[in-house]
């Protein structure tokens, strides 16, 4: 399917969606169970499907985009599964939760968790990049620090690039200009979404899938690069980010994960020292035995004789 952005023009559609009650983990005081929206004006996804999208989806990003809407225009989510990002650009928005009500307006980035009953609507010409965040990873942070707006430092820059992003889907001629669109919007996002403490969490969540996988199969040929590539980074930060978030190069992490796995193929199966390298993949007994002595001071008998971390440098 070629990727594109597709345009809506929307005049009164109304869209009802039923949830369940108990699936939401907040409730509005009117303890509403649907979304109406009488929507009006234009609204313009970002990438949708190829690679371009793939790039978002990695991200986090179920789906995102640019609109302009005019009165009347109202959108009610009692339950809606996704984390929601509202960067105003032009015009003003209102909305009310439980908590309270508010505007937001240009230069300002409306946060709204998943499952955080919201109503929002214009009273004039509003346009708003948006973007929904899939409840997971880093982003599932998002519940503890509740329903909250700020100010969003780049605005022109986000401007320029969802435009630019909208110009290339719709004359659609080169693939990698739009990769690099997509690229520079989800650097905007990390700088304007993550602080400091933020980044480090979510940066903690991905690094914490990729040792996964890893654990799943460490026979497999692991290099660092693949490692960082997972990652969506490069090789350097990688490597900075294990000695920030698990104080140890990248080697000696894969290192321990094989030998954790070796030690319990050890202590539980009669298999030989050369099928155990196999399976945790090293060349041959003499390799593991190696990589033993150098982890943890000891050969992998004497380790596996051991109680569970005991002899660990």
């Amino acid at each position: 399917m070629a990727l594109s952005i597709n345009t809506i023009s929307i005049s009164l559609i109304q869209l009802f969606f039923s949830r369940k009650a108990d699936a939401m983990k907040k409730r509005n005081p009117d303890d509403e169970v649907y979304v109406l929206a009488l929507e009006t004006g234009t609204q313009r996804f970002f990438p949708t499907d190829g690679g371009s999208y793939r790039l978002l989806a990695d991200f986090g990003i179920q789906v995102s985009g640019i609109s302009c809407h005019r009165p009347p225009f109202e959108i009610s989510r009692p339950v809606f599964d996704q984390h929601s990002a509202y960067f105003c650009l032009d015009g003003k928005a209102h909305y009310t939760t439980h908590a309270g009500s508010g505007t937001v307006n240009p230069g300002e980035v409306w946060l709204v968790p998943a499952f955080y009953p919201h109503r929002y609507w214009v009273e004039d010409e509003w346009r708003y990049i948006w973007v929904h965040f899939r409840d997971e990873g880093y982003w599932a942070s998002w519940y503890a620090q509740g329903e909250r707006k700020m100010r969003f430092h780049r605005m022109a820059q986000m401007r320029r690039v969802a435009e630019g992003m909208v110009e290339q889907g719709e004359r659609w001629t080169d693939a990698e200009v739009m990769d690099e669109w997509v690229r520079l919007f989800l650097a905007y996002l990390r700088l304007e979404l993550t602080s400091p403490s933020m980044a480090s969490q979510r940066w903690t969540a991905v690094l914490a899938d990729i040792w996964r996988e890893v654990r799943i199969d460490p026979a497999r040929e692991w290099r660092v690069g693949d490692l960082a590539g997972m990652a969506h980074t490069s090789l350097s930060h990688f490597n900075r980010l294990m000695r920030q978030i698990y104080g140890m190069p990248t080697g000696e992490m894969l290192a321990r994960i094989r030998m954790d796995k070796a030690l319990g193929l050890m202590r539980g199966t009669e298999l030989k020292l050369e099928s155990i390298a196999v399976r945790t993949g090293y060349s041959s007994g003499f390799a593991l035995s190696k990589a033993f002595r150098r982890v943890f001071g000891d050969s992998p008998r004497r380790q596996a004789g051991r109680k569970p971390g005991a002899g660990r440098k």
